[in-house]
Order: structure tokens, then C-alpha cells, then sequence
């Protein structure tokens, strides 16, 4: 046990020293983790306290169910490359074999792997002057699968299922050793075209601009996260390029966006985008409508 204490007090006295420094203060969990060699997870657990509490789940299934009884919630996944936010009112929605998806369309939302799920954890923190909520699913070696946010009215029933799971923390985490995973994110395409760098924003920045409705799906930690609607707002900050709607947000770090490739699907009449990063692995999938076909005719020749 003395030796998990001692990995426990050191990553706690490096997180803590990390977060003091003025030029740290912005720095999100994520990027932390990578820059003291370690992993969500592993920081989180040293603020187990007032507002962060570890939770034992036997059924995660019956967990998210019982988070979908909350009127309004926001669902994160996020890659080192891509943040994918959507806003879903959980009365239109059910989960069943590893998906959640809206209960009269059928279509999904997110789909993962339960099998994978293995730490969770529930936070409360400022995020200006508001409570901001969460459930935050890892796998067993500490990476971020799923993170879901309280964005509705019932903070009180958020916070019962917090308190039903909750159990004292025993080092869990400390006891696995720290084996990074990359999971394989590659797809082979036959028939499929390379297309030019800028090709993303410039069908963001053109279904916007059309009011086209359009599909962009997000791949991360063995999970998919699904957005189909119209979008709006395209923002840029610094080197990301962003979608800020109402229910839906969308961060993209555009520079290593190194692959695109296009297919058409006769069957569903969907041109199909796959965005590749340097590593080859797909981060992102993009469909448009027949309506977009003359606009998107046009960016490919460009």
C-alpha cells in the first residue's frame, strides 16, 4: 500500500505545484496530464475532496440511464485534436447497447464501448461564477473516455447520483501502471480522393453560410460522438477553429488536420469527408447532402 500512497502524494504535489504557476492557470486537465507525463485520471484523483468524489459503478448502463433522468444535459469527448460538444434535451433520447441515440429519429448521439469503462469520477468546480457539474468516465489506464455535463435545472438530482456511487477512494488508480494506449482510429478507403489542407473550414464556413443542414461525427477513446443539424457561429481562436451554437460546439486544432479523403455514397446520396491527423488516425467524419453537391463540386476543384 505505501508504495500507491507514495505515487499518489507525488503526482499530487506535481499537479499542485503545476497549477500555481501563473502561466499554467488557463492549462486545461488534459494538456496537464501529458505535460507532467501522466493522465487525467491520475491528477483527479488527488482532488478527491468536497467537489470531486470517486464513484464504484457496478452497471454503467443503469448509470446512464439514471443520468438521462436529468432534463438537460452535454456530452464531451475530446483527442488531442478535436473537442465535440452537444447539447441533447434527455427526454428525447434512450441508451441501449452502447449507444445513446434520439428515441423517434433512431439516430445515434454516441456510441462507445462499455467494456473499456473502468474509473468514474464526479466533479463540481467554478467555471466563472457558475457550478459547472460532471461525470467523468475513464478507461483503465486513466485516459478520458466520456465526460457529461449538468447543463439543465435539476442540480440537486445530479447531485443524488453523485452521492449514491460515491465510495472512499483507495488508490485505485495508483495501483495500474501507466501504459498509454493509442487506439486505432484508421480507415482504409478504396475509391476516395485527397483533397486539399483547408478543406474543412471551407465546408464549415460554406454550410453555414447556405444554412445546409450537415453531420459531423467525432472520433475518440473508443467512442463516436454525432452532431446532425444546421450550424451557425464559426469562430477562430488562435490555431483552432470552432463552432459556437447554441447546442452544439465544435474545436478543431486546424494545423493537424493533415488528411482529408472524399467519398460519395450512392446508396444514401451523402458525400462522405474523412479527416485524418499526422498519425494517420481519423478524427473526424463530415456528411453533406445532395443539396450541398454543387457547393462542394466547386471546393474540390479549387
Amino acid at each position: 500500500m505505501g508504495n500507491h500512497i507514495d505515487k499518489f502524494n507525488t503526482i499530487k504535489s506535481e499537479w499542485y505545484t503545476f497549477k500555481s504557476k501563473p502561466e499554467n492557470k488557463k492549462t486545461r486537465i488534459r494538456n496537464a496530464a501529458d505535460a507532467l507525463d501522466t493522465t487525467e485520471a491520475n491528477l483527479l484523483s488527488t482532488d478527491i475532496g468536497e467537489n470531486v468524489f470517486f464513484l464504484k459503478i457496478n452497471d454503467y448502463e443503469s448509470l446512464l440511464k439514471e443520468i438521462l433522468q436529468i432534463d438537460k444535459l452535454m456530452f464531451l469527448i475530446r483527442t488531442d485534436d478535436v473537442v465535440h460538444e452537444i447539447i441533447i434535451d434527455t427526454s428525447k433520447v434512450n441508451v441501449k447497447d452502447d449507444s445513446i441515440f434520439y428515441k423517434n429519429q433512431k439516430s445515434t448521439i454516441v456510441k462507445f464501448n462499455l467494456d473499456i469503462f473502468e474509473y468514474v469520477f464526479f466533479e463540481n468546480k467554478k467555471h466563472g461564477n457558475k457550478d459547472l457539474k460532471s461525470f467523468q468516465i475513464f478507461d483503465k489506464n486513466g485516459d478520458s473516455i466520456l465526460k457529461i455535463y449538468l447543463k439543465g435545472s435539476k442540480s440537486n438530482q445530479f447531485d443524488r447520483i453523485a452521492l449514491k456511487y460515491k465510495c472512499d477512494y483507495k488508490y485505485e488508480i495508483q495501483k495500474n501502471s501507466y501504459n498509454k494506449i493509442n487506439y486505432d482510429t484508421k480507415n482504409k478507403l478504396s475509391q476516395s480522393y485527397l483533397l486539399n489542407k483547408n478543406i474543412l473550414r471551407q465546408i464549415l464556413e460554406k454550410a453555414s453560410e447556405k444554412e445546409f443542414p450537415i453531420s459531423i461525427n467525432a472520433f475518440g477513446n473508443q467512442i463516436s460522438q454525432y452532431y446532425n443539424g444546421k450550424i451557425k457561429n464559426i469562430i477562430d481562436f488562435g490555431p483552432w477553429i470552432n463552432i459556437i451554437d447554441k447546442s452544439f460546439n465544435l474545436h478543431v486544432l486546424e494545423k493537424n488536420v493533415t488528411r482529408n479523403i472524399i467519398k460519395y455514397d450512392k446508396t444514401t446520396e451523402l458525400f462522405i469527408v474523412h479527416l485524418f491527423d499526422s498519425n494517420d488516425s481519423q478524427i473526424l467524419e463530415i456528411k453533406l447532402s445532395k443539396d450541398y453537391e454543387q457547393y462542394f463540386k466547386s471546393i474540390v476543384k479549387n
